[in-house]
């Protein structure tokens, strides 16, 4: 997700999670951001939490927030929440 003005754009895609790092190839561009491929290595990860994403209203509860030990934030939509926290958390911990 990226934020423009108040609203969040969706950037479609596919994560790739490997062992030293989360890769996130985005299908073409964002209409606000330009290109969407993001790489966070697990040793530049401070926190994960659960949250709700969404364009206006965050309701759609399978988002995962990502903090940055810089101060940086991501936020990922994911399909099995649960089992991807756990695989971060395993990584980073």
């Amino acid at each position: 997700w990226t934020t423009f003005l108040c609203f969040m754009e969706q950037n479609r895609g596919v994560y790739r999670f490997t062992d030293s790092r989360i890769i996130f190839s985005g299908h073409g561009r964002s209409a606000f951001s330009g290109r969407t491929d993001i790489e966070i290595a697990y040793e530049d990860i401070e926190s994960i939490q659960k949250c709700c994403v969404g364009p206006l209203i965050r309701f759609v509860p399978c988002g995962i927030k990502v903090t940055l030990k810089d101060g940086k934030v991501h936020y990922l939509s994911v399909t099995k929440r649960k089992e991807i926290m756990e695989l971060i958390q395993s990584r980073i911990s």
